[in-house]
């Protein structure tokens, strides 16, 4: 679904999902219509510009498989930073260094689970930072493509065990450790 409510050429949006927002609820970043994962929403817009401001450094966590058996060289790049295009300007951009773990299938939270045989690697990528469709450029830009992607943290909010659709309130004290 498209990380938005303004419907969009017949694309499924959180309209979609059974809750009643608040007017003026808006997504705190967003998902592209093939990602999957963890989405705040919000009405207030100092919280929204606090959460995205890249000088607060609020981690992003990401399950990403690629296709195939990634190299550890390309993982030691991925770490140290990949130039990726930015949208709508003619420049690139050298992302900021960034955790990255390989790990195995059967490692895979169970429910995000799957029975996949033909070759490809799981990794998990945190960043602190967040462009436009950064982690599938990243994996592009050392040669393997994205799969699937599950943003599963951000900063201190996890995905637990929340189901797809399903909607938690944050608490305060969750809003207390996240900023």
């Amino acid at each position: 679904m498209l990380s938005q409510f303004k419907d969009q050429n017949g694309l499924t949006t959180l309209n979609a999902l059974t809750y009643e927002f608040p007017e003026g609820t808006m997504p705190v970043g967003r998902l592209d219509y093939e990602s999957e994962g963890l989405l705040l929403l919000t009405t207030d817009k100092n919280f929204y510009k606090r959460v995205l401001l890249p000088e607060n450094k609020i981690d992003k966590a990401y399950l990403v498989r690629v296709k195939n058996k990634i190299s550890e060289e390309a993982i030691t790049n991925l770490r140290i930073g990949v130039e990726i295009a930015l949208k709508g300007k003619n420049a690139n951009y050298q992302t900021k260094p960034c955790e990255v773990v390989s790990f195995a299938q059967e490692e895979l939270p169970a429910e995000f689970a799957e029975t996949l045989v033909w070759p490809h690697t799981w990794l998990k990528i945190t960043i602190s930072e967040g462009k436009n469709r950064q982690i599938r450029k990243m994996c592009s830009g050392v040669g393997y493509k994205v799969q699937r992607l599950i943003r599963v943290q951000l900063g201190t909010i996890t995905i637990k065990d929340l189901k797809p659709g399903q909607v938690r309130v944050l608490t305060p004290k969750d809003l207390i450790t996240l900023l």
